[in-house]
């Protein structure tokens, strides 16, 4: 059982109503032990957690806007007017290297005028990473053009009326909490809380791992995508254990001692 989605669910049912968090709390949170007290093994979530669209919304709203989501690399981001664009649980968002700061931002990819995208969306395979350039901040519907320092709208082609003060912040693009994790991997937060934990104490003990290698010196080179027609929880699960590599992975499993493979969860946050 993947614990970061048990420790973010646990924080989404405190939230739920308390008819949620009753009919659930048996079926979800409840462990079985074995006859050995170091042994402990977590149950099944209950089928309708799967294929329930009102707990996917659940989901989207108090786990994929609330944590930080993975999202690009530093990389390929390099020159200005750069941008990745990534839908993220239903979120369209954008990650734009700016050419007045030369520094990376993110906004949600929604004008603020008719809902337009600013940078194309990956219409053809959605949830796929888009990458471009673009050396303005426009949108691709109206023209409305925003500042790629920090998403002001600056002008409203054919619009006679003049906009003022609070009238004008109302209009700014939605700006999204990013950080840069072991110096190249960009995560996202869509919360609107000013105050969170960074990804970098989040995953302190990863960082420590990680930057004992030279990650700068790492760039990309080809991506594969696969659309998988299961719930996330299904996948990241499939990754809790080594049980089916013997079955499916028999490549692999030549190379590696599947009965003694072991999955690690630390902190509750992550697992490698």
């Amino acid at each position: 059982m993947n614990r970061l989605f048990i420790f973010s669910a646990k924080n989404l049912f405190k939230k739920c109503s308390p008819l949620l968090i009753t009919t659930t709390q048996k079926t979800f949170i409840r462990k079985l032990t074995t006859t050995s007290p170091n042994k402990i093994l977590s149950r099944p979530l209950p089928p309708y957690l799967y294929n329930d669209n009102s707990v996917y919304q659940l989901e989207r709203e108090y786990i994929f806007r609330n944590n930080w989501i993975y999202a690009g690399r530093c990389d390929r981001l390099q020159k200005l007017g750069d941008y990745l664009s990534i839908t993220i649980a239903g979120y369209p968002i954008f990650i734009y290297r700016s050419p007045l700061t030369n520094e990376l931002i993110a906004f949600h990819n929604v004008c603020s005028h008719r809902a337009g995208p600013i940078v194309p969306i990956n219409s053809n395979n959605y949830g796929v990473a888009l990458y471009g350039n673009q050396p303005l901040l426009k949108c691709q519907y109206h023209a409305w053009l925003y500042d790629s320092r920090d998403g002001k709208l600056k002008a409203t082609p054919h619009f006679d009326y003049k906009f003022q003060g609070d009238e004008n912040k109302c209009l700014n693009l939605k700006k999204i909490n990013m950080e840069i994790f072991a110096e190249q991997f960009i995560f996202v937060n869509l919360s609107d809380i000013k105050e969170k934990a960074s990804i970098n104490t989040l995953l302190y003990d990863l960082l420590n791992d990680m930057m004992s290698f030279p990650l700068k010196e790492y760039l990309h080179f080809n991506s594969q995508y696969h659309l998988i027609n299961c719930n996330w929880k299904t996948y990241v699960e499939n990754y809790q254990e080594g049980y089916h590599i013997h079955g499916v992975h028999p490549e692999l499993n030549k190379a590696v001692q599947s009965k003694q493979y072991l999955v690690t969860n630390k902190n509750n946050t992550y697992s490698i």
